[in-house]
């Protein structure tokens, strides 16, 4: 989740439209104790990112074609 929005501006965007300013935290590989946070927010995001993921599929929001602008 956290990859998905981090370096691509245009798709931060288009999920703030559908009503959603919460982003996932990073998770840590190495230190799976301090994952609370992360998994916590992956949760609050879950139901925003489904209907996003609708929007996607249904082609009322256009998929970047690169994960950044200056790509």
């Amino acid at each position: 989740m956290y990859t998905l929005f981090v370096e691509a501006p245009s798709r931060r965007a288009e999920y703030v439209e559908f009503g959603s300013d919460l982003f996932a935290h990073a998770f840590c590989a190495h230190r799976w104790l301090e994952n609370r946070k992360p998994a916590q927010r992956a949760l609050e995001m879950l139901p925003q990112l489904v209907k996003y993921k609708e929007a996607v599929d249904a082609s009322m929001v256009t998929t970047p074609q690169a994960m950044r602008h200056d790509a």
